[in-house]
């Protein structure tokens, strides 16, 4: 399923509940999806709305922290 970004007055969010955090594909999603979003949510502050059955596990945590160090990049490009 491709992320989604969803916005309302509180901020904006890329809804991250649907994807595996067991696999290291989300990382190359995330990568295109930041390619394809990084102009259109630059200066934004952002929040990840993560699954709630989401293992925490060395893998998931290090893929969290993968995509929390590409959004500090990208966010800041612009």
């Amino acid at each position: 399923m491709p992320i989604s970004i969803k916005q309302n007055k509180k901020g904006t969010f890329l809804d991250l509940s649907n994807e595996d955090f067991g696999s290291h594909k989300l990382i190359e999603e995330f990568l295109n999806f930041s390619a394809d979003s990084s102009k259109f949510l630059s200066g934004s502050s952002i929040s990840l709305i993560l699954p709630d059955n989401m293992d925490q596990d060395e893998n998931s945590f290090s893929i969290l922290e993968k995509i929390k160090s590409e959004l500090n990049q990208w966010l800041g490009k612009f």
